[in-house]
């Protein structure tokens, strides 16, 4: 029986030496923003959306601003705009100060980014395309900049203020001001193309590095290993180093960009001259003005840069030399040639890679704990901040973390296929070099804030508050009062969450109007710009009244698809859809429809919480059959309406329960919205 038993423990303790060989294996979530286009057609639109949106009970509700006031007495009469900052249960759009009737949706696409695990929209929500000049779409841009109406130009102008933003773009931004948001582009989408290209050579290259280690394990005199993954590692690695290097070439350019011209060293285009002559480098010295100038986090994520360089450029060197030793068969070399390769250079460094917690040399004075964790958790391997050139680019692009799978690990005779392993980075710094920019971008060089010409879609910024704790945050479909579940006056009912389109020419029928509703698009983020949420319209269940043609705004399942190619990512929302009878696909909607209500996010009890709505038109959907002859195909209103998934109990007031509505009057549901 002790035998047995000594049998069995050694079999585990064998699995986890094997594990111990993956320390020096970590994989990158893949992160990546960069997009394709697709031939579309120019004159689909949707104008003029009235939006107003509202909460019921005690989820309380207002326009979302860094500060939100308590509502105290007489706010009741404020000004409506005034009203809508502080917090109550209704929001009322149908204002001129948000300009909303201003506003048309041309096609366009959501910018899509990946951050970690999350999927966010961009600091440039919408892709927009730019035609050549035989009508042909050339490129799709991330040049759409958010605005708000300013009544006295009788304009969307630039700024980061939010509340009720218009997306679009400007014709009359200066120079400067594009080459501060395109550097902010350039900035976000290098330090993810870094995390892709660093995961890419830890996914192609794990599994050869965990049979070296393995073979390390148990090696005597005669052991040799192949290091011939070490060619394609070094060369991956240094194109993610170059693109840390793009990142701060971008945020020198971004800075500068916001300047003052009058000084020429201060110039961005002075800047840009610089760092084609003298190349970064030269800019980043220390004790010059420029290096003097920048943020601490900048000047860190440079020297990660530079230590990285250090270390690929090292082990290139010696790789070189162990191929002259071996005739370029690098398949049966020396631990010592390993070592000078990979180890020496610090290009990984097991010193900085944990197992379930435990350091390389702890792994055997602690195997019984080590036992116990891998059974409840799998097998974690962490790279903390001395794990060489991955835990660097951790450290510049943020931690990240995958599920992964090694195809085969062979130890002592004992070979374990497809093992399952939690890889992740452990770092305890971060060098953002986007949040160092300064968020406010240059002034006009005419002294003119730049405004929206042309405009593809709006963002509501909203804020909810409630007393229930773990509570969740509903759309709320159906119309129910706002305070009272039955009865309720005129100003206390709701009207759900729907979407109400009329046609502006007799020859867009209701047909032509559904298909258009189809394409519309409600995605709903958090504070942090991750995508929480997707409303569609309800097409198949629409009502028809007179012209008007109204339909449920519904949240679907979803989730995110890469439509790219290679290093060309192309993040998109794929709607879930179920097949029913006859192969027809029909959306896969996340209530059920009775209740009427499904969940967006959680609420912390008495905290605001931010969520922000984009409306826009999704041009991979849309086509010249889709729209009218017309300067604008529709205009209606939006009505978006919450609830909480708890069960609220408004105070006891007699004028606003048991109340007869005014026949004929509009209830208050959500809100009303403004002219389209």
């Amino acid at each position: 029986m002790e035998k047995t038993r000594e049998k069995s423990f050694l079999n585990i303790k064998s699995k986890l030496m094997a594990a111990v060989a993956m320390l020096l294996v970590a994989f990158f979530m893949v992160i990546s923003s960069s997009y394709a286009w697709f031939t579309l057609s120019t004159a689909p639109e949707v104008t003029g959306i009235y939006t107003a949106v509202g909460a019921n009970g005690n989820l309380e509700i207002a326009l979302w601003s860094e500060t939100i006031p308590d509502s105290t007495v007489n706010d009741s009469t404020k000004a409506l705009v005034d009203r809508n900052l502080t917090w109550g249960n209704l929001i009322d759009l149908n204002h001129e100060a948000y300009g909303l009737s201003k506003v048309s949706l041309l096609p366009s696409r959501l910018n899509i980014g990946l951050s970690g695990t999350d999927y966010q929209v961009a600091s440039l929500p919408l892709l927009t395309p730019t035609y050549g000049s035989d009508g042909r779409i050339s490129t799709l841009t991330a040049n759409t900049i958010l605005a708000t109406y300013d009544t006295q130009t009788q304009s969307f102008l630039q700024n980061d203020d939010y509340g009720v933003r218009a997306i679009g773009t400007s014709t009359t931004m200066s120079q400067q001001q594009m080459d501060f948001r395109n550097a902010k582009y350039e900035i976000s989408t290098a330090v993810d193309s870094a995390k892709t290209k660093a995961a890419q050579s830890l996914t192609a290259n794990g599994s050869a590095l965990a049979s070296i280690l393995s073979k390390k394990a148990t090696e005597d005199s005669t052991t040799t290993y192949d290091l011939s993954c070490a060619d394609n590692l070094i060369t991956q690695l240094g194109a993610a180093n170059a693109e840390i290097e793009k990142a701060i070439r971008a945020y020198i350019v971004a800075v500068f960009a916001i300047a003052n011209q009058t000084t020429p060293e201060n110039d961005y285009g002075t800047a840009k001259a610089a760092l084609e002559t003298q190349g970064l480098s030269a800019l980043m010295a220390e004790g010059t003005a420029w290096y003097n100038s920048i943020p601490q986090a900048v000047k860190d994520a440079y020297t990660q840069y530079t230590i990285n360089a250090t270390a690929i450029t090292n082990a290139g060197t010696a790789l070189a030399t162990v191929k002259t030793t071996h005739n370029n068969d690098i398949t049966a070399v020396t631990w010592d040639e390993v070592s000078d390769v990979l180890i020496d250079t610090d290009l990984v460094n097991i010193e900085g890679a944990k197992l379930n917690g435990y350091a390389a040399n702890d792994v055997k004075n602690n195997l019984g704990d080590i036992i116990s964790k891998v059974a409840s958790q799998g097998v974690l391997v962490e790279l903390d901040d001395n794990g060489g050139v991955y835990s660097n680019i951790a450290k510049v692009c943020g931690e990240y973390s995958a599920d992964v799978t090694i195809e085969k690990i062979e130890y002592g005779g004992l070979a374990l296929d497809n093992m399952a392993a939690r890889m992740t980075t452990k770092v305890t710094v971060s060098y953002d070099i986007y949040a160092a920019v300064p968020a406010k971008g240059p002034s006009s060089n005419t002294s003119s804030t730049p405004k929206l010409t042309d405009f593809y879609g709006y963002v509501v910024d909203l804020a909810f508050r409630t007393n229930a704790a773990d509570s969740k945050l509903m759309l709320q479909t159906n119309p129910v009062n706002r305070i009272y579940t039955e009865g309720g006056s005129q100003e206390t009912m709701g009207h759900g969450s729907t979407m109400t389109f009329e046609s502006l020419t007799t020859d867009f029928t209701t047909a032509n109007v559904l298909e258009l509703m189809s394409a519309i698009r409600i995605v709903f983020t958090d504070a942090s710009g991750n995508i929480v949420a997707v409303g569609l319209l309800d097409t198949e269940n629409e009502a028809v009244v007179g012209t008007e043609v109204t339909a449920n705004v519904r949240l679907c399942n979803f989730t995110f698809e890469d439509k790219g190619t290679g290093e060309n990512h192309d993040y998109r929302i794929k709607i879930t859809t179920t097949t029913g009878e006859g192969a027809t696909e029909t959306i896969s909607w996340k209530d059920d429809g009775t209740s009427g209500k499904a969940e967006i996010m959680a609420l912390t009890k008495n905290q605001a919480t931010r969520l922000s709505a984009y409306v826009y038109l999704d041009g991979d959907l849309v086509d010249n059959t889709m729209v009218a002859n017309a300067a604008s195909s529709m205009t209606g209103t939006l009505n978006l309406q919450f609830s909480s998934d708890k069960t609220l109990t408004p105070m006891p007031y007699a004028p606003l329960q048991n109340q007869t509505p005014a026949q004929g009057g509009e209830g208050g549901g959500a809100g009303a919205g403004g002219q389209g």
